[in-house]
Parts: structure tokens; sequence; C-alpha cells
């Protein structure tokens, strides 16, 4: 061996807690590059929009999301509004669990729910400021299609035994809906698909989509590269599914799930669908035409003034019915017992 050699073998190694320091270091430099390349030219790819469902509301593993029981918040959008939820989940009054009022449940998606308005100035409000004799229960929530709220109707219709549930149908965009598993690019849901047997419930518990991960641990969402991480993991684990449209066999069954606890189904539609409208001609359901211009341009919503017409327009279709009378309430508690002996 040369006197070379014998140098460069004796030359001492750098210590361990160094090449550690080195890798670690090499590490967070790289993952500093890789956060900076995603926030200079991927932004738009990555960027979390804040909305009524992740900053009020929360996953749901048979609905996909419900809001948070209690929440309150105030949402700044093209309107200022305030938001609160209550102990249920609802963005509702609290009910008194002993009223023997006549109760009127209404089903629906932000229509119901009130986007872009103030709880004041949504037609529920102003039809229970109206009728006070009555008991409004405004159930909506806002993204959902008709077989989401068709499951929320079978999780808390013994809490609230209605005498009428009134579906809003939103005809724009309900029926798609309806058929996928995905919404607003941005939550998984549940959906139903037909056979022989009738409806089958599809893809539950529902997968977590990246915002509602993100919604639920919101110091995830401060890195790009963990979004990037996140959404690569969701992507793996969940698909999107489409079906052909389940809508007429969800609101016969809604129908079929009310008659048996002896209550009554009406359909309020935000716009003509003929096809729908003749399904509930033919099944005996009571359709109201909801349809009105007074929205906001930007996104189709009833504007405060458009709220008021919705809510003369259901005024009127109660008051020449008898849904209503304490006879039918009273019946209709009788029903809902002797169908739970």
């Amino acid at each position: 061996m040369n006197r070379t050699s014998e140098i460069t073998n004796a030359r001492p190694s750098a210590p361990l807690s160094w090449k550690v320091a080195a890798v670690v270091g090499s590490s967070a430099l790289s993952l500093a590059l890789v956060e900076l390349i995603l926030r200079l030219f991927f932004s738009s790819d990555f960027y979390i929009h804040e909305n009524e469902k992740n900053l009020t509301y929360r996953y749901d593993p048979r609905l996909g999301w419900f809001p948070i029981p209690g929440s309150q918040k105030t949402l700044h959008g093209m309107r200022t509004i305030s938001v609160v939820h209550n102990h249920d989940g609802f963005r509702d009054l609290e009910h008194s669990k002993t009223s023997d009022k006549p109760r009127l449940l209404f089903l629906g998606d932000s229509f119901v729910w009130g986007f872009e308005v103030n709880a004041a100035e949504r037609f529920t409000d102003k039809l229970q400021v109206r009728h006070p004799e009555w008991d409004i229960y405004n159930c909506g929530v806002s993204g959902y299609g008709t077989d989401q709220e068709y499951l929320l109707l079978q999780q808390w219709f013994d809490r609230y035994r209605p005498s009428l549930v009134l579906l809003v149908f939103c005809t724009e965009n309900d029926r798609f809906d309806n058929r996928l598993n995905f919404r607003d690019k941005a939550y998984y849901k549940p959906y139903f698909t037909t056979n022989s047997q009738g409806l089958e419930l599809q893809g539950v518990p529902v997968p977590r989509s990246e915002r509602s991960i993100f919604s639920g641990h919101r110091l995830l969402g401060c890195s790009y590269f963990l979004r990037m991480l996140v959404r690569c993991s969701c992507n793996l684990h969940a698909q999107i599914e489409e079906v052909p449209d389940p809508t007429h066999s969800i609101i016969a069954e809604l129908q079929k799930f009310l008659q048996a606890r002896g209550t009554q189904l009406a359909v309020g539609v935000t716009a003509t669908d003929k096809s729908l409208q003749r399904f509930l001609s033919q099944s005996g359901i009571p359709c109201l035409d909801l349809s009105t211009t007074n929205r906001f341009h930007y996104d189709g919503h009833w504007t405060p003034v458009g709220h008021d017409f919705v809510c003369s327009q259901i005024e009127a279709f109660l008051n020449s019915q008898t849904y209503l009378t304490k006879s039918s309430r009273q019946s209709n508690v009788q029903n809902v017992n002797n169908g739970h002996r």
C-alpha cells in the first residue's frame, strides 16, 4: 500500500450528527423549493375556496357533510350575512319538543338554507312570522341533492314528526347532483342506484375529500405541498361515480316513507321541469310553482324579495289545504304511534 492510500484511509469521517443535519437541511431546502414553486405557478390549482360548507359544516359519513350544531359565523360573499345553526345543526330556531302546533318541515338545498340572505329574510322565517300558530322547521342544507335530503328526513323524522313535508326541488341542478357522488368539485356524497327491488344506497360511508379534510384540520391547508399530498391520497382512495338519474325513484320512496307515517308530501320547483311535474301529478303529489325572476344575478339564488314571493306562494297553498290543522296533527301523531308499536 502506498503512502497516499495510507493518508486517505487515516482521514477521520464526518460525525453522524453532521450527516443527519446535512440530510435534514437539504430535505428542508427541497421542500421549501417545492412549496415556492407550487405557490408561484400552481396557486389556482390548490386554492381553497372558503364558503358556508367548509366554514360552518363538518364531515358526515352518511350524508357527506352537515352543519356544525351551535356554530355561528359571519360570511362575507356578495352580501355579508350572519349564520347561526341551532343545537340540532339546522339554520333554524330552537324548537320546543312539547309544542302541539301543526308542523311543517322544509327540505332543500341552498335555496332553503338561505344562501346570501340573513335568516329573517328567508321564506321560512317570513312564513313563521305570518303564522305563529304553526311550527315551521327549516331543514335545508346547502349543496344537498334529493338523495341526501331523503336520508336526512329518515334521520330526523321521529324527532320532528311533521304534518307536512315540503321538498323544494332545485330544478337547475338537483337532477345532476342526484346522478353523482361528488359535489362542487370538492365533496363526496352518498348516491342511489335503482334495480328491480327499488333504490339501493351507495357510497356509504362517504369518502373524505381534500376540502373536507382541510375544513376539519385547518393547519394542513397552510402548506401547498401538504395540499398536494392530501389530493393525491384522496384521488387514490376514491373515484367519481355517475349513475342514471334516480330522481323520480327517490321522490317516490320519500312519498312512501311519509305515507307510512301519516304525513303528506308536497314539492315546490324553482323552475319549470315538465317531466318532474308530470311525474308528481301522476303520483298524487301536490306541486308548487316557485319560479321567480327575483334572483341574484351572479348565482341565481332568491333575493329577499324572491323569498317574500316564495313565502306568499306557499302560504296561499297551505291556506287552501287542511294539512296544518290541529286535527291533522293529532291524526299524524296517532299514525306514528301506531306504526311504532
